[in-house]
């Protein structure tokens, strides 16, 4: 009798285990990544619902150009909720307001309609003083819906560092502090 090697059976699409085993651990950090943004959610509609700020967030000033920024004094992790943008909420016609950067006013869309926040009152909360960053902000801002009402979140894009200052992307909108001052000096030409 001549002995013939096994045969393998054909793979039918499948790679093997080393595949399945990849595909089970993506499919579990997916898993673990909407926990963790649900979580984030939770405790945004908690801060809503009480209208409270997170105890380690603290405004400070940063200089007469700026003003004020908001910064942690503990680290926040990426997708975690850090403060909502909290003010008069109210659909854009329905309120009169002036839309200057000194009114902390913040117009968006949802549902079909144009909303504003109005968060000039000094009213003690602190997502009023999230500053611009256009090229690497460390939040996003997302829209929590409590009580049939749209309520501006910041969540954190990375890892934030205690001491390190709460910012977020205003948007594609022209703002002053945006435009880069060029300087040109002239060549002096004596005839």
């Amino acid at each position: 009798d001549v002995l013939e090697p096994d045969k393998q059976p054909k793979n039918l699409g499948r790679g093997g285990a080393k595949e399945d085993t990849n595909k089970a651990l993506f499919l579990l950090q997916k898993k673990e990544d909407v926990e963790l943004k649900l979580r984030a959610e939770e405790d945004a509609l908690e801060h809503i619902k009480s209208r409270r700020d997170k105890s380690f967030l603290q405004e400070k000033f940063i200089d007469s150009f700026k003003g004020k920024g908001l910064f942690t004094c503990e680290s926040i992790e990426p997708s975690s909720f850090v403060v909502e943008y909290r003010g008069n909420i109210f659909a854009r016609g329905e309120g009169k307001h002036d839309d200057t950067v000194e009114n902390y006013i913040f117009n968006f869309s949802w549902n079909r309609t144009n909303w504003c926040v109005d968060a000039s009152a000094e009213d003690g909360s602190l997502g009023r003083f999230v500053n611009d960053e256009q090229k690497n902000p460390s939040c996003e801002l997302k829209t929590v819906v409590y009580e049939g009402k749209p309520h501006l979140c910041l969540f954190a894009l990375k890892k934030i560092s205690p001491g390190e200052e709460i910012t977020f992307n205003y948007g594609n909108r022209f703002y002053p502090w945006r435009s880069e001052v060029r300087l040109f000096i002239f060549p002096l030409v004596l005839s």
